[in-house]
């Protein structure tokens, strides 16, 4: 999956993190991406350990499915569109990058502020290429099928 987006270096102290800002419908991004999140019958000891012992694998709250179903109610066709952004990060905690990213050339060869990033789409029985920080609930409302917007691109920060 190919996606166009903006590129922003950020620098603290000696390192540098590019971000990238750009736009994916929601049904596309539940196909490439997944919440790191604990199942609702997760012991609390085991989720502290879990959140103590790097890398950590689960971290995020359970879906509530009744916040979820609003957001599918909200924006199934009413007129009305979500502009706030989903945070997704690489999953690739101590190994290679899993996404490409070149630069987005102009016919004749021209560079442009702009990026490509090249997203991997996971095949059966193999992990996503991406996290979902923060939007989970968006996502998954809005990338429900039966929500008329499932289709529209949301703004996506990487």
């Amino acid at each position: 999956m190919l996606v166009e987006a903006l590129e922003k270096l950020i620098i603290s102290g000696s390192n540098s993190y590019p971000i990238y800002v750009g736009f994916l419908n929601a049904s596309d991004l539940l196909r490439v991406a997944e919440v790191p999140n604990f199942a609702k019958s997760t012991p609390n000891h085991d989720i502290a350990t879990n959140v103590l012992t790097p890398p950590v694998k689960q971290w995020q709250r359970p879906l509530i499915p009744s916040k979820r179903d609003s957001i599918v109610n909200t924006f199934d066709g009413t007129g009305e569109f979500m502009p706030n952004p989903v945070l997704v990060a690489e999953r690739c905690v101590g190994a290679p990058p899993i996404i490409g990213i070149s630069p987005l050339v102009v016919p004749g060869g021209s560079p442009t502020p702009m990026k490509v990033i090249d997203i991997p789409e996971p095949s059966s029985g193999t992990d996503f290429p991406l996290w979902i920080i923060d939007g989970q609930h968006r996502i998954t409302g809005l990338g429900d099928p039966g929500c008329a917007q499932s289709d529209n691109p949301i703004p996506v920060v990487l």
